[in-house]
């Protein structure tokens, strides 16, 4: 059964729309960039039973008599029997968070700069981009030359 593919450009709005007939994911459209950004990030569930598991072990040590709280043993034994009463929950928290999203621009109709844009913003990136007699950071104009090297503090003794 035959399916239609759209894509969106994420910068023009403009929709390809190609009629799969061998029920294949439809090819790019010529022009056009497919755009996947994958983030990894800390798995919050994961940071808060580490957590969890953390203020049980001190709280235990709090309560136990100061010569016991110094004991390796003893404070091994604690971590593993927390670690042990954790560990399913644990098991099922993985350690990070994948999150992908992909876009698509048809550079077609496309200046470089704005498609550059069009990426940066679908990355959720901010992009400066600086343009020729735009001021940089200190307020000097940007003419696209090397900045000149420092002075040194201390001129070299001359040699005899």
């Amino acid at each position: 059964m035959p399916s239609l593919s759209i894509f969106d450009c994420a910068v023009t709005g403009r929709a390809y729309e190609h009629e799969n007939t061998d029920g294949k994911e439809a090819p790019l459209p010529p022009g056009w960039v497919e755009v996947t950004l994958r983030t990894r990030s800390p798995n919050p569930d994961r940071q808060a039973i580490l957590q969890t598991m953390e203020m049980i072990t001190n709280g235990t040590l709090s309560q136990w008599p100061p010569e016991a709280r110094n004991d390796a043993t003893q404070r091994m034994l604690l971590a593993r029997q927390v670690s042990a009463q954790f560990a399913a929950a644990l098991a099922a928290a993985p350690e990070f968070l994948e999150h992908v999203s992909t876009g698509y621009i048809s550079l077609e109709e496309q200046e470089g700069e704005d498609a550059v844009r069009k990426i940066a913003d679908i990355a959720g990136l901010s992009l400066e981009v600086l343009q020729d007699g735009e001021r940089d950071d200190e307020g000097e104009e940007d003419n696209g030359a090397p900045e000149p090297a420092p002075e040194p503090a201390t001129k070299p003794a001359p040699k005899a």
